[in-house]
């Protein structure tokens, strides 16, 4: 073996060790990983709803009150799926309108959905609650919104089926905003949809995050979206403003100014990408799932309005 042999190994070594393997090992991390439970790191009372401790208590409280008729779906690769389709105790039986709500990545559905879910409680809609794939009890694998915008689908299709509701509201926050938003030109007979705190894409999260990490970012992605066509057939790099542009179901937008998980840059792209009926709500100060809260009476005024309009 002559020196120019033993530089190439060498090359190719430090290439892996440095390059591709922490790529691989980052997809891994994000893509592969399997029975997500709620965040136990973050207390969402304390780290984004910091002074309005009694409004998100309220509405976590009133979303938990509900009475639960456990459902399940299959998604279109054989995965279980499985939700909540939550009603009035008082009422004791099921509206004629329903809402449903996808939650966030590595979040309790309950703790994560409640302020969205109190609003449209209050206008007479049920809440339908899916658990995200790869978030006990669901089966798969999360995949940050690329696959689980077809779940979208499927959970629309199941409740248009089983329920048949007059007035039907789709809402999801942060990664479940972005799933309903990649889905928005597929959808059929849904009054609305509220997306708040999205990204437009994977792509962009993991850049944002590598950089927080003082890590090569534009170096791994390369490796991390080749590894995302060859596992799961999509392209981290699929942008949910693509669908925005072609969607004609009207959309609320909600983003707060301070969120630090996904930029507020995100969700105004999200809004101007749309070409539907349309209004957002930018939240000053607020941070990452708390827009909703900290809007106060005026935006979910705004928000209530906005749903009134499109149930005519």
């Amino acid at each position: 073996m002559n020196t120019i042999h033993i530089v190439l190994i060498i090359i190719v070594g430090i290439l892996i060790v440095f390059w591709v393997a922490p790529a691989i090992s980052m997809y891994i991390a994000v893509f592969c990983r399997k029975g997500h439970k709620a965040n136990k790191g973050v207390d969402p009372e304390k780290e984004y709803f910091e002074g309005y401790e009694t409004e998100y208590r309220s509405a976590v409280q009133k979303l938990e009150g509900l009475y639960k008729e456990q459902i399940e779906i299959t998604s279109f690769d054989g995965k279980k799926l499985y939700g909540y389709y939550c009603y009035s105790k008082e009422k004791n039986e099921k509206s004629d309108k329903a809402a449903i709500l996808f939650h966030g990545f590595r979040t309790n559905p309950f703790l994560n959905l409640a302020p969205m879910a109190k609003v449209l409680l209050e206008m007479g809609y049920d809440i339908v609650i899916p658990y995200a794939r790869g978030h006990v009890p669901s089966e798969g694998r999360s995949t940050v919104g690329l696959l689980e915008q077809e779940d979208v689908l499927a959970w629309t299709d199941f409740v248009k089926k089983k329920y048949l509701p007059s007035k039907f509201i789709l809402g999801g926050i942060s990664m479940g905003g972005s799933s309903v938003g990649y889905a928005s030109d597929r959808l059929e007979g849904v009054n609305a949809i509220i997306i708040d705190c999205a990204f437009v894409s994977p792509y962009n999260q993991m850049v944002k995050e590598t950089r927080q990490r003082h890590m090569p970012g534009e170096m791994l992605i390369p490796i991390m979206r080749l590894c995302g066509k060859m596992h799961i057939k999509k392209d981290i790099k699929a942008a949910v403003t693509d669908s925005l542009s072609k969607t004609d179901i009207p959309a609320f937008f909600i983003h707060g100014n301070k969120d630090a998980t996904v930029p507020v840059s995100e969700g105004i792209k999200n809004y101007e990408a749309c070409a539907s009926k349309k209004e957002m709500l930018l939240v000053e100060g607020a941070k990452h799932t708390a827009g909703l809260i900290w809007s106060k009476d005026e935006g979910v005024s705004r928000l209530k309005k906005f749903i009134l309009e499109c149930e005519r």
